[in-house]
């Protein structure tokens, strides 16, 4: 794909989008098709990914002295994030025999040269071709979406929040032996009803950030649920909650006794001098 065909597959991909967004918002179904071209959506997918890797680059590595990238999340979060795109060797990670010393290193390339569009598409194909010193670097296209979604998650985990929500759709019709794809609008109307929303919320009572453990437990509550919509996963959740909040009264109210006992006796020592210099100054 020269240059021309480059840039235009790029916009016509993102203005289809627009289009599809527009429609969507608007309850309409005037332009939505035109998403529906492979290269349109694997175009609106990278234009996506540009856009997020230019604002959320400095949220998840950071420049540090002699050139070097640090990660500004959990590294081993950051490390299954990029495993996603690259291999894991023992100098670093590769992608198509191109090495990386880290992480953030991989992370810190890949948003250079996609945020700035120095990149080629190759669409039909599902993939992007990245130049860097003589080598073609290529990435596939839905391996390099599941890598920012990852990144993305694991960044919001790691951010105190006062409120973490969870939702999720399900559906307890779906035909397992289906081999044929949806054709129709009716059809596709008919299956999206058969779904439903799932939502969690998670908040302290007094309006405080959510300690980092509960949160974390949370995650991985909400995730082991989600494959078997067990039950018991939350129940052995909420007795988790009940359980800490129980531990915390209990070590509060030891140091409010021990707290007390100190009290009482400096309220003794103060007493027993009072009386001591009254006897003295008879």
């Amino acid at each position: 794909m020269n240059k021309i065909d480059n840039i235009m597959y790029y916009f016509d991909g993102n203005f289809a989008f627009a289009l599809f967004i527009s429609d969507f918002l608007y309850n309409e179904e005037k332009n939505s098709y035109y998403i529906c071209k492979k290269e349109y959506i694997n175009a609106a997918k990278v234009g996506c990914i540009s856009n997020i890797l230019l604002a959320i680059k400095e949220d998840l590595i950071e420049k540090t002295e002699n050139v070097n990238y640090e990660s500004r999340i959990f590294l081993d979060e950051l490390e299954s994030s990029v495993e996603i795109l690259a291999t894991k060797t023992e100098n670093g990670y590769s992608i198509n025999n191109y090495e990386f010393s880290d992480a953030p290193s991989l992370v810190a390339f890949l948003r250079n040269k996609i945020a700035h569009g120095d990149f080629t598409l190759d669409l039909s194909h599902t993939r992007i071709i990245i130049n860097s010193d003589g080598k073609e670097i290529i990435i596939n296209i839905n391996k390099l979406s599941s890598f920012i979604n990852h990144a993305a998650i694991n960044y919001s985990r790691r951010i105190q929040k006062k409120e973490y929500t969870r939702s999720f759709f399900i559906t307890e019709k779906q035909d397992k032996k289906r081999t044929k794809p949806i054709t129709g609008k009716d059809e596709l109307k008919k299956f999206i009803k058969t779904y439903y929303e799932i939502r969690f919320d998670l908040k302290r009572i007094d309006g405080k950030d959510v300690e980092k453990y509960i949160a974390n437990e949370f995650e991985y509550v909400i995730n082991s649920f989600k494959k078997d919509l067990d039950l018991k996963k939350l129940m052995n959740f909420m007795i988790f909650i009940v359980i800490n909040l129980l531990v915390f009264i209990i070590i509060l109210l030891f140091f409010l006794f021990l707290l007390n006992m100190l009290l009482w006796q400096v309220y003794y020592m103060v007493y027993r001098l009072m009386n001591q210099n009254k006897i003295f100054h008879i």
